[in-house]
């Protein structure tokens, strides 16, 4: 980046007015630790590898449910989360539990 890009310019500009608001050590440890929280979770996102909410949907309920590389080993024996459970496509079964109807496409 250059000193001539607005973009650049805007960035600084913010850090700047974040700075100034900035009146005790307090402050300033919890401004260092945001930016820093930004950084790991911009380069977190880089490592995942995208896919499209349906085939995420499709995974089997022990396999991860987001979109991160899957481990090189055997899968562990027990779930690894207690997520909530999928709903039947049953429109019966919604109707009397009073959830919406989850449907296809």
């Amino acid at each position: 980046m250059n000193a001539h890009n607005p973009a650049y310019l805007e960035i600084l500009k913010g850090l700047g007015e974040e700075l100034a608001r900035v009146q005790n050590s307090t402050d300033g440890t919890a401004l260092m630790l945001a930016l820093k929280a930004t950084a790991a979770a911009r380069r977190r996102r880089a490592r995942q590898i995208r896919v499209q909410p349906t085939s995420i949907a499709r995974r089997r309920p022990r396999l991860t449910r987001g979109s991160k590389r899957m481990p090189a080993r055997r899968p562990v024996v027990e779930p690894a989360a207690n997520r909530p459970k999928k709903r039947p496509h049953s429109l019966k079964l919604n109707v009397e539990q009073n959830v919406p109807s989850a449907s296809l496409h």
